[in-house]
This record gives C-alpha cells, sequence and structure tokens, in this order.
C-alpha cells in the first residue's frame, strides 16, 4: 500500500510496531501451550536485550536456543518426581539447562503446572542455594593456592558467635571434604580467606542477589536465582569463562533496513557477554573436586559413569533440595531445585534432585539430533 501511495510511510512505520493484539477467546486454546515458561522467558530476555519499550513494540523474529527434545524430557520427568503422593513432601521444582559452551539456555521448567502458577522458580524465585554455594569459597581457595591433597581441619569451631560441628575432629583432604560436603571445612576455608573474597567470587561468577558476608555465606544461606548458580557452574564447565545465560540464540528486526530493503539482525546477547572468571587450571581442578562429589561423595546419585561432575545442596529440614552438574560429552550444565513455595520441610535430600538430573540425561540421549550446531 505505501508503494502505491496509498498509505504514508510513517503510517506503514507505526503499524509495524504495532503489537497485535488477539481477542480474549484466541488465546482459549485446549491444546497445552508449548515450554510455556521457557517462552515467557524468552520475552524477559528480549527485553533485557532491547529494553522494555522498543521489545513491546514488537515485530521481531526470533531464534531461540530451545532443545524441544530435552525440554520434553524435562517437563516429563519434573512432573513424574513431583506427583502428589510420592511420599517425598516435595510439591515444586523447577530445571535449567545451560550450554557450557555459550550460555545457551536449552531446557527450562520453572514449576510443576504453569496453568496452576506462572512464576517461574528457575529464574525468579530466590531460594538457598545450601552447600551448591560452596563452590565459590573453594574456588578462592584455590586461587589462593591451596590443592585438593592439602588437609584442611574439619573441627568444630565457633565462629561470629556461632558454634558449628560437622561429626568430625581431625581433617580432610581438600577434595574430601568438598565431596563430603563438610560444613566446617568450608567455614574455616572462608574464614581463613575472608568472607568478602568469597562474596567477589560469586559476583564474578554472575551472581547478582544480595550476599551478607557472614559465616552463613558459605553455607549457601543467602538466597540465589537457579539460573544465575547454574551459569556460575557452566563457567567451571567452560574451563574458566563465564557466559551470560539466555534464550535467544539470534533476533531479527523485520523493520528494513535503511536503503536496503532487507531485515535488520540485531546481536545476540550470547555472542557478546562473556568474560574470564577463573583461569583454566583452577577450572580444571574445580572440574575434578566436582567429579568427586559424584563418583564417591553427596552426589553419587547423578552419577552416569563418565566425567560428569556437579554438587549437592540441602538447607535445613529439607526445605530446598538442589543439584547442579555438568556432563562434558554433551556440554549440558544443569541446576535442579525441589521443594515448596511456602519453605516447608520435605521428607527427602538433595540425592532426590542429583537423582532427577541423572534421570533426564539419561532419558534425553544427546538431544535434539537435528538441532542447528550452536
Amino acid at each position: 500500500m505505501a508503494a502505491e501511495g496509498v498509505v504514508a510511510n510513517d503510517v506503514v512505520r507505526r503499524a509495524r510496531r504495532t503489537p497485535v493484539v488477539l481477542a480474549a477467546r484466541a488465546c482459549a486454546a485446549r491444546e497445552r501451550k508449548p515450554a510455556p515458561f521457557y517462552s515467557d522467558q524468552v520475552y524477559r530476555d528480549l527485553e533485557n536485550l532491547l529494553g522494555s519499550e522498543v521489545a513491546g513494540e514488537g515485530n521481531f523474529l526470533v531464534d531461540t536456543n530451545l532443545d524441544p527434545v530435552l525440554q520434553e524430557v524435562v517437563e516429563t520427568k519434573l512432573r513424574e518426581y513431583l506427583q502428589p503422593g510420592n511420599g517425598w513432601g516435595v510439591e515444586q521444582g523447577a530445571v535449567v539447562v545451560i550450554d557450557s559452551r555459550n550460555g545457551a539456555v536449552l531446557s527450562l521448567v520453572g514449576g510443576r503446572d504453569y496453568n496452576t502458577s506462572q512464576f517461574n522458580r528457575a529464574t525468579q524465585a530466590l531460594r538457598q542455594p545450601g552447600s551448591t554455594f560452596k563452590l565459590m569459597t573453594y574456588l578462592v581457595a584455590l586461587e589462593r593456592g591451596l590443592k585438593p591433597d592439602d588437609a584442611v581441619s574439619c573441627a568444630p569451631l565457633d565462629w561470629g558467635g556461632q558454634s558449628f560441628t560437622a561429626g568430625c575432629a581431625g581433617s580432610l583432604a581438600l577434595s574430601q571434604a568438598f565431596a563430603s560436603s563438610s560444613n566446617t571445612a568450608a567455614l574455616r576455608l572462608g574464614r581463613r580467606y575472608g568472607l568478602d573474597a568469597v562474596v567477589k567470587k560469586a559476583r564474578d561468577l554472575g551472581i547478582t542477589t544480595p550476599l551478607a558476608a557472614v559465616p552463613g555465606l558459605v553455607l549457601g544461606q543467602s538466597e540465589t536465582k537457579l539460573i544465575e548458580m547454574t551459569a556460575a557452574y557452566a563457567a567451571i564447565a567452560n574451563n574458566g569463562i563465564w557466559q551470560q545465560p539466555t534464550t535467544i540464540r539470534r533476533l531479527t528486526d523485520a523493520e528494513p533496513c535503511a536503503n536496503s530493503g532487507k531485515a535488520c539482525r540485531q546481536p545476540s546477547q550470547t555472542r557478546s557477554n562473556n568474560r574470564r572468571v577463573v583461569s583454566v587450571k583452577q577450572a580444571q581442578l574445580m572440574q575434578a573436586l566436582l567429579r568427586g562429589v559424584v563418583q564417591w561423595g553427596t552426589g553419587n546419585a547423578a552419577s552416569l559413569g563418565g566425567a560428569e561432575g556437579g554438587k549437592t545442596g540441602t538447607t535445613n529440614d529439607g526445605r530446598d533440595l538442589l543439584f547442579i552438574g555438568f556432563e562434558p560429552s554433551r556440554h549440558w550444565v544443569m541446576g535442579i531445585w525441589l521443594g515448596n513455595d511456602n519453605s516447608t520441610p520435605t521428607a527427602a535430600s538433595s540425592a532426590l534432585a542429583a537423582q532427577l538430573w541423572a534421570d533426564i540425561i539419561r532419558s534425553a540421549g544427546r538431544g535434539s539430533t537435528n538441532a542447528e550446531a550452536r
């Protein structure tokens, strides 16, 4: 119409930028919306990339990082583990899977039932990470020169007016302390190297939530987001390079570029927002510690018989059950949280999250075999 001179160019531009508003009945589809939590996150990532005003204008073509095979497995397995009457006292959960090479969010589920609650527990919920946060303290220790075979005391200690015990009176090798998730050993490392250093390391690894520099920080007292913790572990799997997690692989602005008449491409967030946060040597030492957790430590339920590694996290009374781990042959890093929205105690431990982690990977195989190489 513009080419024929029927409509002015400024009218055409406004029309292109005006979002299409559907009638209410058009949204009442009988079939379940595919990957609803993931789809919601795509729009949030679009806002982060472009700003809410531009994102709200619409007229963009978005290629996502979604792996549909993996997503279907994650949704199915999470529903199985959250069936009412399972005896675990666990009603909710969240899972996020990141490609460690580029921060691509391959799968994301933010709760048991999107129709009941659209709150995304993978990206919006603030929950205590428990012992998964010990990653930060041990990274500081490795950076300061401590080696996996070096001894660290696991005996009871008093710090900040609190008394801590861990059923240990002697010392453990650093690798043993990490694999067994000794609280007193981690606290000693935090006291030796300083809580401010632990906070800084968490910030380097993309944790943006408030972190109080108190002894409980070492044990995962400060609340975090599952997706940020998973991205932190992905940096270790990526030999120390942190990548901004995103659902968006490529973004095309359907508005023609000036003087070309072709669609304009916006830079992808995953291609530019990365930084080295840990040296290659220290990242590989931490990978070995994480493998020890799975091979002969608290994360044994996640064992696949390969080179996978990860860390468990259980908060007081089992209110938060976590496992975050990497599977290197697929470049997958998966974070899992299980618990209840009202923070009531569960009857399970983080071994349940580790078991779900392994179950998902076994069931998903290699994911979408026809997915475009990322």
